[in-house]
Parts: structure tokens; C-alpha cells; sequence
């Protein structure tokens, strides 16, 4: 059978004259121009029907042969596009660059060395009560007697952090949650553990404290941050906004309660931006490092947060209404 019989009739003469050029065998020099005049008849072919698309045609005539003295039979490529019909699948284009940050509530796997301590009570909105904080404590007591690099601080919940203090307990039970939370910051900041927050969601009050006593806050495009104690009659916060964002940014934050969005936050110090291979990073410093970088950072927070925590605890009032209002 003959590369005629595959065709038309019309594209006879075109056919014949391939295999005749085919025929004569070319110099070294004259290669390039055979396989343009090659690709004016894949065109021709193309035209009439025979090849699939113009990529293909393209995809063909491009194509390096691996032996250029090896000949090229145009009836193998006849019959390969009239048997399969297939032209060539574009490869999928592969993602270059870093990861996007998480979504509010996905979780990303942590590195051998790192511990996780994961908030994920739905119907209170990761509210802190005393169970909260026992729960917080034991999770350090594991991370420091594992000798963990790091203790991931994250919630499971879709646009939640932490929402702060339960304001549904009674008064008195509020004051001991509170009392007892401040003593589970001082206890984060000696700790030889590297204590990351990663928060894609409401960090409040208390949540935004923790924050406070992370050594890392990672934050993603949707966290926020409020220090809401002044509505309730506290000073909550100021033992660090200070040293983190200066007086005149702190002081603004702390009387007006107001909502502080992922970019300010960023900008103010009080976060950095969610980066992925953090906790891998952290896990290959070595250990005496990490602790004595700790002791020399959090210097001058330690007696800032111990008068905070005695101020509140003297002049505890309860009240809730300013953030009623």
C-alpha cells in the first residue's frame, strides 16, 4: 500500500511529490531547507483535512529527529494521525512560588520536634475558661519535658482565633480565668519553647494576649486583633503594645477597642505574615540558642505583665458594658 491510497485524490500529486524528495538523499547543508519545504506540504496536508490541527503540523515538522542522517517517512505520519485522530495534550503548567497562606480553618501538618496545641470549641468560639487554660498548660508541660523546638497555637475553626474571656461566667469565676491565663503568659515567656501563633480568624482579649505571649504570630490576610479589656474595666495588652508598637499606637489600641485588621497588625509589629517552612526553620536552631535568645527578647516584658496582672486582679469590676455599647 502506497501513501496515495490514504488520501485523497487531490493530494496525490503533493504526496508524490514528498516521497520523491524523500528519495534523494540531502547534504548536511541542505537539511534545513528540506524540512521547510517539508512543512509546506504538512500545511497542504493539513489544509485538506489529513492532519489534525495546526499543532500537530507544527508539532511534527519541529520535532528533532535524534539521528539526522535517519529518514523521515511521511506515510508513518499519515497513517499515525488517520488511525488515532489524537493530537498532542498541552502539559499542565506546574505552580512556581511560595504556597498561599491557609485558609481560615485549614491546617497544614507540623514538623517532627514542634507540638500543637489546637483550639476548637465551635459553639463558644474558642472562648478561654478554666478548662481552656488547663488545657493550654499541658500542652506546654508536654512541649517542654518532649524538649519540642515549638508549640503551634492554632484554631480549627473557619474566621476564629480566639474570641478572649468567656463573658458568660459569673463575675468571680471570670476573675480567677483571668488571673490564672496572665500566669500562663509568664510561664510562655520563660519557657525555653518557641511558641508560634498562627491566626487566620478573631484574636480577642485574651486570644489577642495570647498573641502577645507567642514569640512568633503568623498572620494570614483575614486575621484581626482586639484588645477589648478597657470596655470591661481592664488593662489588657499594654504590658507589651508598648514595646512592640510604640506608645502613642499602643495607647490608641488599648482605649478604643477598636479592630486592628491582618495589614495594620503587620505593620505595627504586633504579626508578621504567614510564611510557610517557619516551624521546619525553627526546628534546625539549636536548642541553648533558641532559650537564650528567649531570655535576652523578653527582658523587659516579664515585670511590665506581672504589674498588669496585679493591677487587674486588685481593680477587677466585672463590668462588660462598654462593650455592650
Amino acid at each position: 500500500m502506497v501513501a496515495g491510497e490514504l488520501v485523497d485524490e487531490e493530494d496525490r500529486i503533493t504526496v508524490a511529490h514528498r516521497l520523491a524528495v524523500h528519495r534523494h538523499p540531502v547534504s548536511r547543508l541542505d537539511r534545513p531547507h528540506r524540512r521547510l519545504d517539508f512543512s509546506r506540504h504538512f500545511h497542504h496536508l493539513q489544509s485538506s483535512g489529513i492532519a489534525g490541527t495546526s499543532s500537530m503540523v507544527n508539532h511534527v515538522v519541529g520535532r528533532r529527529n535524534p539521528d539526522w542522517g535517519a529518514p523521515f517517512d511521511v506515510r508513518d505520519w499519515i497513517v499515525g494521525v488517520r488511525g488515532t485522530g489524537k493530537t498532542p495534550k498541552p502539559q499542565p503548567r506546574r505552580r512556581t512560588g511560595p504556597r498561599p497562606a491557609p485558609a481560615s480553618g485549614d491546617r497544614r501538618p507540623i514538623p517532627d520536634g514542634c507540638a500543637e496545641f489546637l483550639m476548637s470549641d465551635e459553639r463558644r468560639r474558642n472562648a478561654v475558661d478554666d478548662a481552656f487554660v488547663v488545657r493550654l498548660r499541658e500542652a506546654i508541660d508536654l512541649a517542654e519535658e518532649r524538649h519540642d523546638a515549638a508549640l503551634v497555637i492554632r484554631s480549627s475553626l473557619e474566621g476564629v482565633f480566639c474570641s478572649g474571656a468567656d463573658l458568660t461566667l459569673p463575675d468571680a469565676e471570670r476573675a480567677v480565668v483571668s488571673d490564672r491565663l496572665y500566669a500562663t503568659y509568664q510561664r510562655m515567656l520563660a519557657s525555653p519553647v518557641i511558641f508560634v501563633a498562627e491566626v487566620a480568624g478573631a484574636a480577642v482579649g485574651g486570644g489577642a494576649q495570647l498573641c502577645l505571649a507567642a514569640d512568633v504570630c503568623m498572620a494570614t490576610p483575614e486575621a484581626w486583633f482586639r484588645f477589648a479589656g478597657a470596655g470591661h474595666g481592664l488593662a489588657v495588652g499594654a504590658w507589651a503594645l508598648g514595646n512592640i508598637a510604640g506608645r502613642h499606637a499602643a495607647t490608641d489600641m488599648c482605649l478604643t477597642t477598636r479592630r486592628v485588621d491582618a495589614p495594620e497588625a503587620i505593620r505595627l509589629g504586633i504579626a508578621t505574615p504567614w510564611r510557610e517552612g517557619l516551624l521546619a526553620e525553627i526546628t534546625r536552631t539549636d536548642p541553648g540558642a533558641r532559650a537564650r535568645l528567649k531570655q535576652l527578647l523578653n527582658a523587659d516584658l516579664h515585670e511590665a505583665l506581672e504589674r498588669e496582672r496585679t493591677g487587674n486582679r486588685e481593680n477587677w469590676t466585672g463590668s462588660i458594658e462598654g462593650l455592650r455599647r
